[in-house]
């Protein structure tokens, strides 16, 4: 007897007494993964990137994993995480893909914390400890040992005896310049452990430049270094900044960093950089304060940690990234950046002033774009020209990917606040704010400078992919000056407007408002109003974890770069009630049942239920007018009492209230109060009232 197989995806089915169904193609049975989420390495402080590509029958839906437990929130193709650190390492994301006839889990991909982990923080050696001592005023090369009673004068003297792991302390006083130059034999061999060059102390050695400079490889082609010098400077004034070139391992910690001027009237001079990082690869500049310079910091180079630096009132740029592979830029205050010329027929020299200026490495060859950045937690305004400009120049060969820009705060400029001119591959914009000031300007080196545009240019372009822009506040924008198209957009949502453009687009679940979102504009902190829509009106899909300041973030995230924290008991109450814009005033009443929400926070009310209207009641009793409310013992309020017998003119009632109940609804925060109200002899009609005022 045989049997003919009919091969899948047909089928054919028997039903009972044995007649035969015509045949029935089936889908395929789950949905199909394309592309499989990838491994990638990362250093501490960046946002890790997973995607998916899958196909299916009706409805995709996904939900992503982190090592088996299910991320809230997590629903997209794509999944950020939040910023990784070394406790990362291994962890394993995938992603559960299901459509209309099934699921199907994709593979894995891991993260992989870099061998080099240049965010990680270090501890700060104890100068007790210290191999070396240098005093510039009183220390000796020739009678002195290097310890801190007899300390050296030099540091010549100590360079050629350093061995990893030891510590120089350096009294104040000027040392010159400090140079560990690989080829100029100053140093020949990888310290084995972090050398570290520290102030005494209350002290702030001064030094003329530090110089680093490596194997010198024809590395410009690779713009990793080639020697592991493990260097750390730190609490330094440098006079003259910061050289890096062909090397790796080096950190600049709370140092004051200048160059001598001239920083304007040349090409040369409208270059310097104080911290110049060429071909190199786990740099950090952290904590500095940079300034009397052309450029704040030019690098070059790969795993770059440029965080919580002051830099301002400089002649150029504030953060030049050329041609770089793995780059945080965290929780740097950037501002009043001007050349002192125009823009429209500039001398040869001039150039535009933007905070940050991202765009390929172009004078060697291969043409280099910039790869995996994090731009987080930073505050940028008061530029001649853009906060951040982006740029793949006319090659078009090396696109720009990997950007995630979060949790910065930008103020007008003299151009775009942000204007990304060209297309970029996985781009991330989320939980940013875009404040406006009135009539704005600032003092730069040189000039007074209005400062006017907030407007906003993000990379949605045909040639981009990966693009999702959402949780952000927008101010200001115009159909002349900024751009976001929807159409080359892969998310674009919740975000918030305030005096937005009616023509433009402004994508799911916007809002639009009149209403300044901010507490203090000018401050340029980002902090929200209470009762501004962005409160609790974000996304939940895939949000930031915290917040600028780092603190966290609720279930329902605001929009922009601060969650709101209350600031007054009240602004706390009306947040809690769920109360955002014009409903959190004072003087709105929501719930429409004639109590203000005042009221309602001082009687224990509830500003969303009518039904629950706590409104003071009156009895007589013994020759007295009872008045009895409630009171909200969290309350920060206080209670008066008036009486009139015309309802025109009110005397104040000085009177002591009696707790009745202490406890109301059960829950221990509502008490009833009475106060009697005495009635006199002839008295025909007597009116009490309660009048509540917020306390100071």
């Amino acid at each position: 007897m045989s049997m003919r197989r009919f091969p899948w995806p047909f089928l054919r089915v028997a039903f009972a007494p044995g007649i035969l169904s015509s045949f029935a193609y089936l889908a395929s049975a789950v949905p199909t993964i394309n592309s499989q989420p990838r491994e990638d390495t990362f250093f501490p402080g960046q946002v890790a990137g997973f995607r998916v590509v899958a196909s299916g029958t009706g409805q995709v839906t996904y939900q992503w994993y982190r090592d088996n437990q299910p991320i809230a929130g997590a629903i997209k193709d794509r999944h950020y995480t939040a910023a990784v650190h070394g406790a990362d390492a291994g962890s394993a994301y995938k992603v559960v893909v299901t459509d209309d006839t099934g699921t199907v889990t994709s593979a894995a991909g891991h993260i992989r914390m870099s061998a080099y982990r240049a965010a990680e923080a270090l501890p700060l050696p104890d100068t007790a400890t210290a191999r070396y001592h240098l005093d510039a005023v009183s220390g000796s090369d020739a009678s002195g040992d290097g310890s801190a009673a007899k300390p050296y004068q030099t540091f010549a003297r100590v360079r050629p005896l350093l061995r990893g792991g030891e510590v120089v302390v350096f009294a104040a006083g000027d040392y010159g310049n400090l140079s560990f130059n690989y080829t100029g034999g100053e140093i020949t061999t990888p310290y084995t452990d972090w050398v570290t060059l520290m102030a005494a102390p209350g002290a702030t050695p001064r030094i003329g430049q530090f110089y680093a400079h490596g194997n010198w490889n024809n590395s410009r082609v690779v713009y990793n270094g080639n020697f592991e010098f493990r260097l750390r400077l730190h609490g330094f004034l440098i006079t003259d900044g910061v050289r890096i070139a062909d090397g790796d391992l080096i950190r600049i910690e709370r140092c004051a960093i200048r160059r001598i001027g001239p920083w304007s009237g040349s090409e040369a001079d409208i270059g310097k950089a104080a911290v110049s990082v060429r071909a190199g690869r786990s740099i950090t500049v952290e904590d500095c304060d940079i300034t009397e310079t052309a450029v704040g910091i030019g690098a070059r180079g790969n795993d770059l940690v440029f965080r919580r630096n002051h830099i301002h009132e400089i002649c150029h740029d504030g953060v030049q990234l050329t041609g770089c592979d793995q780059v945080l830029v965290e929780g740097n205050r950037i501002h009043n950046l001007d050349d002192g010329e125009d823009d429209i027929a500039p001398p040869v020299w001039n150039r535009h002033c933007d905070g940050l200026h991202l765009y390929p490495e172009a004078d060697a060859a291969p043409v280099d774009a910039n790869v995996g950045v994090t731009i987080r937690g930073n505050t940028i305004f008061h530029c001649e020209a853009m906060g951040i400009m982006f740029q793949n120049r006319e090659t078009k060969i090396h696109v720009s990917r990997d950007f995630v820009v979060e949790n910065n705060v930008f103020g007008p400029s003299g151009g775009f606040s942000i204007h990304f001119k060209d297309y970029c591959h996985s781009f991330v914009f989320r939980h940013n704010s875009m404040l406006h000031v009135e009539n704005d300007s600032f003092v730069g080196r040189y000039r007074t400078l209005a400062c006017a545009s907030s407007a906003v240019g993000l990379p949605t372009y045909a040639a981009s992919s990966g693009v999702q822009i959402y949780n952000n506040i927008f101010h200001g924008q115009d159909t002349n000056w900024g751009w976001i198209n929807p159409l080359h957009a892969e998310r674009f949502d919740h975000n918030l407007y305030h005096r937005w453009d009616a023509a433009l687009a402004q994508g799911e679940a916007a809002i639009v408002t009149g209403q300044d979102p901010f507490a203090d504009a000018a401050s340029f902190d980002g902090r929200l109003v209470s009762g501004s829509a962005a409160i609790d009106n974000g996304s939940a899909v895939d949000p930031i974890g915290i917040d600028l300041r780092g603190a966290a973030r609720d279930a329902r995230p605001d929009i922009g770069a601060h969650e709101f924290v209350p600031t007054s008991p009240y602004a706390a109450w009306a947040a809690a009630a769920g109360l955002t814009g014009a409903e959190a005033l004072l003087s709105a009443d929501p719930d429409g049942d004639g109590l203000s929400n005042l009221l309602e926070y001082a009687l224990g009310g509830s500003p969303l239920l009518p039904s629950i209207a706590p409104t003071p009641s009156v009895i007589f009793s013994d020759g007295a007018g009872a008045f009895s409310h409630r009171r909200n013992k969290t309350a920060a309020v206080t209670f008066a009492y008036e009486t009139s017998t015309d309802l025109s003119t009110w005397a104040p009632l000085v009177v002591t209230p009696s707790v009745v109940t202490g406890d109301v609804d059960g829950d221990g925060k509502v008490e009833l109060l009475r106060v009697l109200a005495p009635i006199s002899a002839g008295e025909t009609r007597k009116f009490v009232r309660l009048v509540v005022t917020t306390a100071p």
